[in-house]
């Protein structure tokens, strides 16, 4: 059965021949497959790879969204270090089915969500890819979809508690609808314009980072439809509108709260614009990653490839398909160039040039513009690979148009297709963010007597310096309060906090304790680090009379009595 493709032009609404965008009919069995064979892939490979342990897990993943349900946003100071104020949504899904499923299916039911991701990819490829019939079609947007869901980045984050592979859904789905949105009959075009909107907004609010792609879009939209006409501003309104109405769904709930609380709805960023007393005048980002000159930029995709240390997050990563979608991108533009392309919003078929779906106008350049403005908007804000998901995901959809672009035949294109698939695939190295072996979930205590003897009106300072413990409070009776003194919000925030802290211990009616690390399990010989000046400065004055241990698969921790004198 063939494919069947739907086109119309965007300023006349009169038929066209452009199929880069087509309408594939995809039968019963190819649907069913391409959800059920990712879901069951991606939740056996959560089952090999292991428990989730990951850094960000133990310092904030269980907390803010546990705090969200449990506490007030004034309750605790920092025990998720700086990353307490983090909007909470996007965790907690994660955090709900923690609390109700044992490790194993957690994993594999969010290692199986996280498969969706290509299945979404797959259907972008086959509306891309349509034009070449369905055999091809699928086999080419088969290989699209393992390119891009073996990328190194995005397979590190299956079945863990990252939110990255899970917005990058949305941001998948959006760019779906997006696409569909312009070449179906006007009436479903405005619903599906307005609904990638929404979904692309709501993307954003969860994630701010995700602006890059909503940016991509419009970015891509502009280029390929300069004079578009009324029927093009209109659908980009429904976009627009749809954008704004998703990011303040998910945004202005939160952002409401810090306003409140801080006078700044992003806090703890764009403090140099919302000028919160809370925190230093300026706007804080992750500077770890931030290319800073020309030579970073073009070395920064081969040192990718090349599997240098740190170069695009805190673990070992080596992946050749940045390198590989850079020159690709280039050489698509060079041969557009070369042969005169030119589009028209009055003449679809204009700029009818090269082979395959580029041969057919705006769409499958469409695709790869939008890939290329993701992934140097990214390149340009961030450059750090857990933000950059659905460019790695895309990628493969990409370099397979571009193939297209430049090679002539059925067979040859799918020769192609396949030596990149294997080469990346052979060449790649997926990193790890943390597992370990299978067991109790990680905020489970093992100390017998620790309900007995963790109080529910006591305050606990935290010394654990930048190490990520926050998940052990979820364990303590939620009305007891948590003050950590160290961690990376230091140099941060202004002495405004200092004088809420000082407060919060000069006034509670409780015990005071302090909880101290003191193991680490993955670090073997760890000795515990108190910093006293700081301690001395808020008034705090820990004794030597232990109140009781307790430890967990990740950490052992020490409580001892405390008093408070004043703060200096």
């Amino acid at each position: 059965m063939d494919s069947s493709v739907e086109c119309r032009g965007m300023a006349t609404g009169g038929n066209c021949s452009g199929r880069g965008i087509g309408r594939s009919t995809f039968s019963r069995l190819e649907f069913v497959i391409a959800v059920i064979v990712p879901a069951i892939v991606f939740a056996g490979y959560s089952y090999i790879a292991g428990q989730d342990s990951n850094w960000d897990l133990m310092n904030y993943h269980l907390y803010i969204p546990f705090r969200s349900f449990h506490k007030g946003l004034g309750n605790d100071f920092f025990p998720a270090q700086i990353q307490t104020y983090l909007p909470p949504f996007v965790q907690i899904p994660y955090y709900v089915l923690y609390s109700i499923l044992p490790p194993i299916p957690l994993g594999m039911l969010f290692g199986a969500i996280h498969g969706m991701n290509a299945s979404v990819v797959y259907a972008i490829a086959r509306l891309q890819f349509a034009h070449h019939g369905r055999q091809t079609s699928v086999l080419l947007a088969l290989i699209a979809t393992v390119i891009g869901a073996s990328a190194s980045v995005f397979v590190s984050e299956v079945g863990t508690s990252f939110p990255d592979i899970l917005v990058s859904l949305l941001v998948m789905l959006s760019l779906l609808l997006g696409l569909r949105g312009f070449v179906v009959g006007s009436r479903k075009s405005r619903a599906l314009l307005l609904a990638s909107g929404f979904v692309m907004g709501c993307s954003t609010g969860l994630r701010y980072t995700d602006v890059v792609f909503l940016l991509a879009f419009v970015g891509a939209s502009c280029v390929f439809w300069p004079k578009g006409g009324k029927r093009f501003y209109r659908l980009m309104a429904m976009y627009a509108v749809g954008s704004i109405v998703g990011f303040l769904t998910t945004f202005a709930p939160w952002g409401a709260l810090l306003e409140a609380r801080f006078g700044n709805p992003f806090f703890p960023f764009l403090n140099g614009v919302f000028q919160s007393p809370y925190a230093q005048l300026a706007n804080w980002r992750d500077q770890r990653w931030v290319l800073h000159s020309l030579e970073d930029v073009v070395l920064y995709p081969v040192r990718l490839a090349l599997g240098a240390a740190n170069v695009t997050t805190e673990v070992y990563v080596r992946d050749p398909r940045y390198l590989c979608l850079t020159v690709g991108i280039f050489l698509a533009i060079a041969g557009a160039g070369a042969r005169g392309l030119a589009f028209s919003a009055r003449s679809p078929s204009a700029g009818q040039i090269g082979t395959g779906a580029f041969k057919s106008q705006r769409g499958s350049l469409f695709l790869v513009t939008y890939v290329s403005m993701s992934y140097f908007l990214w390149l340009a804000l961030f450059a750090y690979g857990r933000y950059a998901i659905p460019v790695e995901l895309l990628s493969g959809v990409a370099l397979l148009l571009i193939i297209d672009f430049f090679v002539k035949g059925r067979i040859p294109k799918i020769l192609a297709a396949l030596v990149l698939c294997i080469a990346l695939l052979l060449l790649g190295r997926a990193a790890s963010w943390g597992r370990i072996e299978w067991g109790a979930p990680i905020t489970e205590i093992d100390t017998t007597s620790f309900s007995q003897m963790a109080r529910a009106d006591a305050m606990y300072v935290v010394g654990a310096g930048a190490e990520p413990i926050s998940y052990v409070v979820l364990g303590f009776p939620t009305s007891a309060r948590f003050i950590r003194l160290d961690g990376n919000q230091l140099g941060f925030v202004s002495a405004r906090f200092d004088g809420e802290i000082c407060q919060a211990l000069s006034q509670h009616k409780g015990p005071i304790y302090y909880l101290e690390l003191v193991r680490i399990a993955a670090r073997e010989g760890y000795a515990p680090v108190r910093d006293t000046a700081r301690l001395a400065r808020f008034g705090v004055r820990p004794s030597d009379r232990m109140a009781f241990q307790f430890s967990t698969r990740m950490h052992g921790f020490n409580v001892y009595e405390a008093s408070f004198g004043d703060c200096r």
